[in-house]
Order: structure tokens, then sequence, then C-alpha cells
């Protein structure tokens, strides 16, 4: 992060610069004096937006399918520019992100059942403390990993996620 005193100065000369050009303007003078202000003015602003501007990582993953036991994807849920995602069930004024209750097993599901965050365009899995767990088969393992109680894990395009019994795949 930047100190306060960086972008006060980076600011005070900005503001400078475009003093200095609005006072070239107003007093008529040469060319010259207006183009070498000019071109440090705009190499100021460039350097400004690259010092500034910094672009957030995006998730390799599009979406999170709902499968069933035949692995036929009964849902879908787009979450290229999520942050954070809920999955569980909606109850009356409680929403999820990730809603469950079209799955076979809904029963097993808790209404706020586990949790998902990217982080620098990386997903990472939570056990919000659920009676019938949850779990995740790496796409290049074939068992599942049971998560523990406030347990992180991350999740790769591929990966399945075990809500209770219900299947979700990441996709890319």
């Amino acid at each position: 992060m930047k100190s306060k005193l960086m972008i006060i100065t980076d600011w005070l000369i900005f503001l400078f610069l475009i003093f200095v050009m609005v006072f070239l303007v107003m007093n008529d003078y040469d060319l010259f004096p207006k183009i070498l202000v000019g071109s440090s003015f705009t190499a100021w602003v460039g350097y400004l937006i690259v010092r500034y501007y910094k672009r957030r990582p995006r998730s390799k993953v599009k979406a999170i399918q709902l499968l069933n036991e035949q692995e036929v994807v009964i849902k879908e849920w787009y979450i290229r520019d999520e942050q954070g995602l809920l999955i569980g069930k909606n109850f009356q004024n409680q929403l999820v992100d990730i809603d469950l209750t079209d799955s076979d097993y809904a029963v097993l599901i808790e209404k706020q059942h586990a949790a998902l965050n990217c982080m620098r365009g990386k997903w990472f899995l939570e056990d919000l403390g659920s009676r019938n767990g949850t779990g995740i088969k790496a796409a290049k393992t074939s068992q599942i990993q049971r998560l523990k109680d406030g347990e992180v894990v991350s999740v790769n395009p591929g990966d399945r996620i075990y809500v209770a019994k219900a299947i979700l795949q990441f996709v890319k």
C-alpha cells in the first residue's frame, strides 16, 4: 500500500503541472515551454496510471455446476467476477449464493453449509460447521478429502465439492 505522504506528493505534482500549464496558456508564452510542460504533464499522468492502477487477478473458474449421480448437470452458476459465495439453501429472507434446494440431497444440506472465497484469483473452500460435512475431490485424485471444522482448502478447475452428498464441479 502506498503511504499517504507519497500519494499527497503525487497529487501535488499533478496539480502543480496543471497550474503551470494554465499559467503558460493564459500569459501567452511561446510554444516551446507549453510543449515542454504539456509533455511533462502527459508523462506524469502515465506514471500515475501505471503506479496506482492494479489489475485484480481473475479466477480461471467460470462456473460451478450441480451434478446428479449420473454426472448430468442439473444447475449452473456463473461465478467469474465473484469474490465470495455462500453455499446452502434459501430460507425465508436468508438467501445464499449457491442454492442447493433442487438437489436430491437437500434434506442433508444446512441453510449455511459452506463458503467459497476468491483471493488473488484462487478459490478457497471452508465448511461452516455443518452436520453432514463438506468434502473435496481434486481432479487428479480419486479420494474425497473431508474438511474439518474451520479448515480451508484451495479449489481448482475440475475439482468436485461434496456438500453433504450433493456434487458441485468447478468448470473453466
